[in-house]
């Protein structure tokens, strides 16, 4: 879980689409066209001519005139996999998660420029083969990045049938962080995010012994250098728009162990797809125990960002509605002590149900 920081950017989007109407028209009547010439550079409304300036001067540059950051896509209206789920909720088990979290959170730390964030995430791997070795059609690999050492890894199970090129994502990340002493610190990250990182893995253990076949390709991801940028995921998500992969929904877990025991979490609202979030609090109150309630985590809190940020519907449930309810992130007091592994399930049954309910039916 990163800090909240100010998305600048976003904030002159909104202001430039707010103070012009999709496709308005100056006192002359000429149209004009919301124009942007770089990743970085705020959206301008242009007229025709200055439109025909820049193809002139062989600048490129978007029109995003009307666009939706944020892709209309149509989710079901309510869970219809209630059996199906449910038979899969058999097979979680927080014991299970208990054992992966307590290796996973032993390592000294799982920084992801350090020798003991390559470590944990060979560990990680390898898990993850000895899990999927024996299952047909599922596919495991790692993802390297340019500028830190630790690999994000990405499972997938491939679809049946015609649905088969669009995708549903499951994700967390592996990296932990001392922020007093990064390279050398202890940081178990037994909450960030061993909790998600276990979390998803049941999930995925789940499905896999209950031999569920999607009908969309299911991918579980655990990505790199979440704590210095989102890194890892921002890689995948730009890699998956530039391949033009179909993705359907995409669920973030990152921090799912620490609860005051109100019954409470939380919904991101910032930064997220609207309607899948709202599908995502239909999940919570159909396969979970908690009550969800919306809170806002800022610019770049957690990886699902990097998916809403190049265009692809992301949800994100938290283990709270409070950003720093847990005091011993990023610290060496984050173990595995401190987590509650009942309200893990809670976040395993949701992310069960938002795998088969995305993935099984035609909408």
């Amino acid at each position: 879980m990163k800090s909240s920081l100010t998305y600048l950017l976003t904030a002159c989007y909104a202001a430039a689409v707010a103070s012009q109407p999709t496709g308005s028209s100056d006192k002359l009547g000429h149209e004009r066209s919301l124009i942007q010439v770089g990743e970085s550079h705020i959206p301008i409304w242009m007229m025709e001519q200055e439109v025909l300036g820049l193809i002139r001067s062989k600048k490129t540059f978007m029109d995003i005139t009307g666009n939706n950051l944020l892709p209309a896509m149509v989710y079901p209206t309510e869970p219809r996999q209630k059996a199906v789920v449910q038979e899969i909720h058999q097979l979680l088990s927080p014991d299970s998660m208990r054992i992966f979290l307590t290796t996973f959170s032993s390592f000294p730390n799982r920084y992801c420029r350090s020798h003991y964030g390559v470590k944990s995430s060979d560990w990680l791997y390898n898990t993850v083969a000895e899990l999927i070795k024996n299952n047909r059609g599922t596919l495991n690999r790692r993802v390297p990045h340019r500028r830190i050492s630790q690999q994000s890894i990405v499972v997938r199970i491939e679809g049946q049938g015609n649905l088969a090129s669009e995708v549903v994502v499951v994700g967390a990340h592996q990296d932990s962080i001392n922020q007093a002493n990064p390279y050398m610190g202890r940081s178990p990250g037994a909450d960030d995010d061993g909790s998600g990182s276990t979390t998803i893995f049941e999930t995925l253990s789940a499905l896999l012994r209950a031999q569920y076949q999607p009908a969309r390709s299911l991918e579980f991801h655990w990505y790199a250098g979440e704590e210095i940028g989102l890194v890892g995921s921002q890689d995948i998500a730009q890699d998956y728009a530039n391949r033009n992969v179909n993705v359907r929904a995409m669920l973030q877990l990152d921090m799912t162990g620490f609860t005051d025991h109100s019954g409470n979490m939380g919904i991101v609202t910032d930064f997220v797809h609207p309607e899948l979030t709202q599908f995502t609090r239909q999940l919570v109150h159909t396969y979970s125990n908690l009550t969800a309630l919306d809170f806002q985590c800022g610019y770049a809190c957690s990886d699902h960002a990097s998916w809403s940020k190049y265009g692809f519907p992301s949800a994100m449930p938290f283990e709270s509605n409070e950003m720093e309810l847990n005091p011993y992130i990023h610290s060496d007091k984050d173990t595995v002590e401190t987590v509650d592994f009942d309200h893990m399930l809670q976040f395993a049954k949701i992310a069960t149900g938002f795998a088969v309910e995305l993935t099984h039916t035609s909408e």
